[in-house]
Formats: structure tokens, C-alpha cells, sequence
């Protein structure tokens, strides 16, 4: 539980910062490119304005809420939808920030661009999940993680 709150914590400092962040971006660095802040999410299929509702809020906001309050951490069901929620924020907020730095123009005659990763960089994303459930596989086959287990193979 307590642990649960820590995170809870850091998750709303983080959603905070990412509120102040977001909102210095769409008013501050985006209009001094000469863009307005929606023709980033205009005319395209991939993204919009949901992206940023999806991150701060639904990701962000609520999981920080369910694990700061003790009533939320209590719940199976909230505590382990704050945990998925939370980690969805992290997975997001990289898509988020590398459309923000790939869309964006740079010189005066270009256009926002349409910004999907190519098959290296999925590749990339996925290959530290993968190698994390491996080391989780290694771990629990040969490391004594679980003491109890010896004595249940001993008596099988």
C-alpha cells in the first residue's frame, strides 16, 4: 500500500509537469514556429487532440488520483486499472513526445508532417519487454526466488 502511494505521488508530480509542459508547447513553442497549436492535430488519421486527453488525463490524472487515495489503493480491481493505466502513460507519453519533435516544421515552406515509426524503431520498443520477460523467466527457473518451491519439488 504504501508503495502504491509513493506512486501515486510521483505519478501526479509527473502529471503536473507534463500539464505545465504541454501547455508551454501549444502556447508558447508551437506559435513561434508561426503554426497554430491545432494544425498539429489536423488532417490526420493517427492523432489528435485524444492524444493529450488520453495521456494527462485518462492516464495520467485518474491512475494518480486512484493511488493517492487509500479508498483506491483498498480496490483489486482500481488498484491494479491505476498500475496498467500508469504504465499506458509511459508508452504514450514517448509517442507523444517523438510526434511532437517529428511533425513538427522546421523551415518556413514545409508542412506538418505525418509522423508513423518505421519497423526499427517498433522493433527497438518492443525488444526490452521482451528481454525484461526473459530475465523474469531466468530468474524464476533457476534464481531461489520462491524458498517454498524446493520443498513442493522435494515432496513431488
Amino acid at each position: 500500500m504504501l508503495l502504491a502511494k509513493i506512486a501515486g505521488w510521483m505519478l501526479a508530480t509527473y502529471t503536473v509537469a507534463k500539464i505545465i509542459d504541454t501547455w508551454y508547447w501549444a502556447t508558447v513553442t508551437v506559435p513561434a514556429s508561426g503554426f497554430n497549436f491545432m494544425d498539429f492535430y489536423s488532417n490526420n488519421p493517427l492523432y489528435g487532440p485524444w492524444i493529450l486527453v488520453l495521456e494527462i488525463v485518462i492516464c495520467g490524472v485518474i491512475p494518480s488520483i486512484i493511488l493517492i487515495t487509500e479508498t483506491g489503493r483498498r480496490s483489486s480491481f482500481l488498484l491494479i486499472s491505476a498500475v496498467f493505466l500508469g504504465a499506458l502513460n509511459a508508452c504514450v507519453n514517448r509517442w507523444v513526445m517523438v510526434l511532437q519533435v517529428m511533425a513538427v516544421p522546421v523551415l518556413t515552406f514545409e508542412n506538418w508532417f505525418m509522423y508513423f515509426p518505421s519497423w526499427q524503431e517498433i522493433a527497438t520498443t518492443i525488444l526490452p519487454v521482451a528481454y525484461g520477460i526473459i530475465l523474469i523467466m531466468i530468474s524464476y527457473r533457476y534464481l531461489p526466488i520462491f524458498p517454498q518451491e524446493r520443498q513442493i519439488e522435494q515432496i513431488g
